[in-house]
């Protein structure tokens, strides 16, 4: 018996070590391939109504929020940029040299496990200020607050950041003007809005009650919210100690507790150089103005060192300020006339705060990152070609989200897919491709399906330009999509809205043939829009 024991352990052992073998061999085998990819940048901006032109010599521009782009910057577009794919696919068929053809597909998914992986420059910055903070010296507590507004720098990175329904009550208001001297604000043009008072309120946040809210904000204690343009004998439409719900945008930013600036928080990343209190409800900030309601006055007017008869004050009414008072818990608030078209917004914000991004493909290695070795498999492993061929619902995400979001190997994602089309921004010196987010107004998903994670993949930081991705990118095989991904029209609209990104779309080789390939393909012109990537192996 013990004979019969041993001689099936080593029959066990033996089949274990053959089976990995293989599999590894398998893993390799895709691993190291040679690809082709297609640079079809041109074609996809062709796809979009007007695209947006710098003159030469001018590598970006700033715009003001609602400010329209000058036609000198506009270009319609030729539509008759043809396809390349379509170019590559008629050339390249029966080349027994073609391995695979990867045509890759792109959706976005609401995924209830998983919130999106915050970029890198929201804790830089929170670590800069608090690095200003200590330096400072005197700090007691070191608090994190939320800016309301849409901060340039953040709006092209923020996949579903920004959308918050949060519950806070109003701990300071004040009245406030933009500084008139260095100001270092993207939008704030010189002379746009200097003398025009504007007011502030600071919230504590109600992290137990807020419905919708980042996870990123899980520090916060306070939330900034600012308006402009104020008008006569105006009173602000929140008071201290009551409790508020808001929806609107957010960003975080780190403050540190000071008496000078606004409310008793000064911003020790940027914002201390944007505004100088004047006046508030509470008499905290500045003495040089009375406390109350505090009217535009002519002794105001002095204060500021501007005119009070041809200020450029644009008076206008705050009826329609952010918030609603909340007389009780949120729950009773939401179930009020008032309050139910707000569970809908919940909803929303809680679509795009949970929204991926999903890469549907063939071959993992089909992609350039991934043969490259700018992005690898650090745990777990890629989908097989079993799994690829049968469509079997499993698939990689990155270490970020996994991390952020503690997820493991052999966890659920339930994904509910739509698709909502990308917009290029060339405001940079690379094109780079924001998938679009859910709108309020379009809800159609796909039934929710469960993936399993079968693989964690690290890559660089932070990359959506031509052949890249974002860590909340979740990758699954080509036949594991859905049929019928409702199309959200939103991207179909503005400029440099596209269907589709770049970079989707790309042929495996066997080794050694990349000349061979060039030659069969007879096409010059379209040559210029390949490259090889093969590991070294030439």
């Amino acid at each position: 018996m013990l004979l019969l024991s041993m001689v099936i352990g080593f029959i066990t052992v033996g089949f274990g070590q053959w089976y990995a073998s293989r599999e590894n061999l398998a893993y390799v085998d895709n691993a190291y391939t040679t690809i082709v990819a297609i640079d079809d940048r041109d074609f996809w901006r062709s796809t979009a109504e007007a695209w947006i032109q710098l003159p030469s010599g001018v590598d970006s521009i700033i715009i003001a929020p609602g400010e329209d782009l000058g036609e000198e910057f506009i270009e319609t577009r030729d539509k008759s940029n043809p396809d390349p794919y379509q170019l590559i696919l008629d050339k390249v068929d029966g080349m027994e040299m073609v391995v695979q053809i990867d045509d890759r597909r792109s959706s976005r998914a609401y995924c209830p496990e998983a919130a999106t992986v915050v970029h890198p420059l929201e804790d830089i910055n929170i670590a800069t200020g608090r690095e200003r903070a200590l330096r400072a010296g005197g700090i007691e507590e070191l608090v994190f607050i939320s800016k309301h507004g849409d901060a340039y720098n953040y709006k092209e990175f923020a996949e579903g950041m920004s959308s918050s329904c949060l519950v806070g009550k109003c701990v300071s208001t004040e009245i406030i003007t933009p500084v008139t001297g260095d100001i270092d604000c993207w939008w704030l043009m010189e002379g746009s809005r200097v003398g025009q008072l504007e007011y502030a309120a600071i919230f504590e946040i109600d992290h137990s009650q807020s419905p919708a809210l980042h996870p990123v904000f899980r520090d916060c204690k306070y939330y900034r919210l600012y308006s402009w343009n104020i008008c006569p004998d105006f009173k602000l439409p929140y008071t201290v100690g009551e409790d508020y719900f808001l929806q609107f945008s957010t960003y975080p930013k780190a403050y540190d507790p000071d008496d000078i600036y606004t409310t008793g928080l000064r911003a020790v990343t940027e914002e201390a150089q944007w505004y100088l209190a004047t006046g508030s409800v509470d008499n905290s900030i500045n003495p040089r103005v009375k406390p109350g309601s505090v009217p535009f006055t002519e002794e105001m007017a002095a204060v500021l060192g501007i005119s009070y008869h041809d200020s450029g004050i644009k008076w206008v009414s705050v009826d329609g300020a952010p918030g609603i008072k909340l007389e009780g818990s949120v729950q009773d608030f939401l179930t009020t006339e008032e309050g139910a078209p707000r569970v809908e917004w919940i909803k929303h914000c809680n679509r795009n705060i949970h929204g991926l991004t999903v890469i549907s493909t063939s071959n993992l290695y089909a992609l350039p990152s991934f043969n490259k070795g700018d992005a690898y498999i650090i745990e777990g492993r890629n989908f097989s070609d079993q799994e690829a061929d049968t469509g079997s619902k499993v698939c990689v995400i990155s270490a970020a989200l996994a991390r952020e979001n503690g997820l493991a190997l052999g966890d659920q994602l339930s994904l509910s897919f739509q698709r909502t089309g990308y917009t290029c921004n060339s405001f940079v010196s690379e094109d780079y491709y924001k998938p679009g987010g859910f709108t309020f107004h379009f809800t159609e998903f796909t039934e929710s399906e469960g993936y399993r994670i079968i693989g964690i993949y690290s890559a660089p930081a932070w990359d959506e330009h031509y052949n890249a991705f974002s860590p909340n990118t979740v990758f699954i095989p080509l036949k594991a999509l859905p049929d019928n991904i409702p199309e959200c029209p939103n991207y179909k609209k503005g400029l440099g809205a596209l269907g589709e990104r770049a970079g989707m779309f790309s042929i495996v080789l066997k080794h050694g043939n990349e000349q061979a390939f060039l030659e069969q393909l007879g096409d010059p012109i379209l040559a210029q829009k390949i490259q090889f990537f093969d590991q070294g192996y030439s």
